[in-house]
């Protein structure tokens, strides 16, 4: 029985750890609790900034400071194919660590600040 309740527990906490479902349509919300604000498709009008955005937008771009190779920028761009507009995109904690590291580079401390919280760090 012991042996039983041991290799449950390490099914359970392993299959965490291994991967996750993360809600990229969530709205990003800024200190006020409002949601954060991006320029539509017309150029005039705001709407909400999802993670799907924020996250999109940064793996599809390189830092001034990043030199990557043709098959990084491919995977980044598969990611983000696989999470935007996704409501239950599942994830491994790779996966999810190279999306925090492009949202840090890419966007300044409100994205930075909704956006985290959201994505489970893995550890």
């Amino acid at each position: 029985m012991l042996r039983f309740a041991i290799c449950l527990t390490f099914c359970l906490f392993s299959s965490s750890a291994m991967a996750a479902d993360i809600d990229f349509t969530q709205v990003l919300k800024g200190v006020t609790g409002q949601p954060l604000k991006q320029t539509g498709a017309d150029g005039k009008t705001l709407e909400d900034q999802t993670l799907g955005d924020v996250a999109g937008i940064a793996l599809e771009q390189a830092a001034p400071d990043e030199h990557l190779d043709g098959t990084t920028k491919f995977k980044r761009d598969q990611l983000a194919r696989k999470i935007y507009g996704n409501k239950s995109a599942n994830l491994s904690p790779d996966e999810i660590s190279v999306i925090r590291e492009a949202i840090g580079r890419a966007w300044g401390p409100p994205q930075i600040g909704a956006a985290w919280p959201l994505l489970p760090d893995g550890k």
